[in-house]
């Protein structure tokens, strides 16, 4: 799941707090939504913390926390506030080394390259892309491991991170005025209820815990079914069913574009940059542009997939086709 706001909330709380406590004792993050103008942080995935403290949360109120904090992401949208946040899930600490299954040293080595990555590129490899997208009509997603999955995409805006927040975008406001570092990733809400067919995800993590053979069906733009094993599948699907209304929707369709961030073969966990990785995703699309307004989101991983356009290719087997 991609928190994409909140550790900016989190961060802008320490300097905010004493405006903006709740009656709860907690940060009121709605009072500082409306003053913030801009905001850095540390992504949310990657604070470093210990597991066990949030262990025995009901997923009841996991979802309340979530439910309580979206008026403020909408408030931050709506406002045009901008974001940056250093980490993408790959800030190199213990805790997410341990993530995915490799020491904090090679961590490191892929981190800090991906986050000096030629700013030039990502932006024309960028722009290329946004364009075929936002001509398109259909998209589908094709993969050796059974997953097939078309979605209807004309008339939607594609959004580019590549590290710079233009003028254009901080003017356009919502999510084009939210960056990750490392970026490089080409984002779009499809057209709503168009997504069909299924999504078989590479091996992922929930809570620290794997997730495996993880399947996705899509009906009518909604996931009719989802099953995996491992043992992260069960707190996830526990997660999902007590999360409210839209958790179920399509979201979008993410394509890495960073070239120098590459994962190493057998790696627990995924990331949406580098060049030519895959990924969908469910549930809330607000920050993306899109209708759906929903308190969870989730995203599935396809490297080695294959995207076409109303037939064109634009990834072949985990390679971006220029």
């Amino acid at each position: 799941m991609r928190l994409r706001f909140a550790a900016a909330l989190a961060a802008a709380a320490v300097l905010l707090a004493p405006v903006a406590l709740a009656q709860t004792g907690g940060v009121d993050q709605e009072a500082i939504a409306k003053r913030l103008v801009a905001a850095a942080g540390i992504h949310e995935g990657d604070l470093e913390m210990d597991p066990a403290w949030s262990a025995d949360i009901p997923p009841a109120r996991r979802e309340a926390r979530n439910a309580a904090g979206r008026q403020a992401n909408a408030t931050m949208l709506s406002r045009k506030v901008r974001i940056v946040n250093l980490g993408s899930g790959l800030f190199p600490n213990a805790q997410n080394a341990a993530l995915y299954g490799i020491p904090k040293a090679d961590l490191e080595k892929l981190f800090w390259p991906a986050v000096a990555a030629d700013p030039a590129q990502l932006q024309s490899t960028g722009a290329a892309l946004k364009a075929v997208l936002g001509a398109g009509r259909e998209l589908r997603i094709t993969h050796p491991n059974g997953t097939d999955l078309r979605v209807r995409i004309e008339g939607r805006r594609p959004m580019v991170s590549d590290g710079v927040i233009s003028p254009e975008e901080a003017q356009a406001g919502g999510g084009e005025n939210f960056e990750l570092l490392p970026a490089g990733e080409v984002m779009l809400a499809p057209v709503p209820g168009t997504a069909e067919g299924v999504v078989v995800a590479a091996p992922d993590t929930w809570a620290g815990k794997e997730v495996l053979d993880w399947k996705l069906t899509f009906a009518g733009g909604r996931i009719v079914s989802m099953t995996g094993r491992g043992g992260g599948f069960a707190p996830l699907k526990e997660r999902y069913d007590a999360a409210g209304e839209g958790k179920d929707a399509f979201a979008g369709i993410d394509i890495g574009i960073n070239p120098a961030l590459k994962l190493p073969p057998g790696i627990r966990q995924q990331n949406t940059m580098p060049a030519g990785m895959v990924s969908v995703m469910a549930g809330d699309n607000t920050w993306l542009g899109g209708e759906n307004k929903a308190t969870f989101s989730l995203t599935a991983f396809l490297p080695g997939a294959t995207v076409t356009v109303d037939g064109k290719p634009i990834v072949e087997k985990g390679v971006l086709k220029p």
